[in-house]
């Protein structure tokens, strides 16, 4: 586990702070991977079975994007470039086995939806304006459509 406490991270005004499981560095091709171990019920595909499963799969997403911001923003990490960031499930399936890692996708499109959603819940943070999330829907689209009315200014 590795801590970026200290590593300077700094998003627009925000800092930027967390701990990673685990990050295979290359020295040769300075590139990282990214895991994140976790003890759910292992999975093969980022689409969920259930409505929380998939906002938990969303959300679990959004934390290796994360990562991926605090070793590019990093003091000691910054000159490595994230090759693959990944979901490390240590459950055994039903037959016993260990799955692979989930790969995540990694897009300058997700990349940049996530900058945008940090800087506007870290405007509202320091507002102390904390928007009512009462009137949306308990599924991922609505998990969706409220980062959306965050990232437009809307609520």
């Amino acid at each position: 586990e590795i801590s970026f406490y200290n590593q300077e991270v700094i998003l627009g005004k925000a800092r930027l702070t967390g701990k990673i499981d685990l990050i295979d560095l290359d020295k040769e091709q300075k590139t990282a991977i990214v895991t994140d171990y976790k003890t759910a019920k292992p999975s093969t595909s980022w689409k969920g079975n259930s409505s929380s499963q998939k906002i938990q799969f969303h959300h679990y997403h959004q934390q290796l994007l994360f990562y991926k911001l605090l070793i590019d923003g990093s003091r000691d990490y910054s000159t490595y470039t994230v090759s693959a960031a990944q979901l490390d499930f240590i459950r055994p399936n039903s037959r016993g086995q260990i799955e692979p890692p989930l790969q995540a996708m990694i897009s300058p499109d997700n990349m940049d939806r996530l900058v945008t959603l940090i800087e506007k819940v870290w405007q509202h943070i320091q507002n102390q304006n904390f928007p009512d999330t009462s009137n949306y829907e308990q599924s991922l689209s609505g998990v969706l459509d409220f980062e959306q009315d965050i990232i437009d200014g809307v609520i």
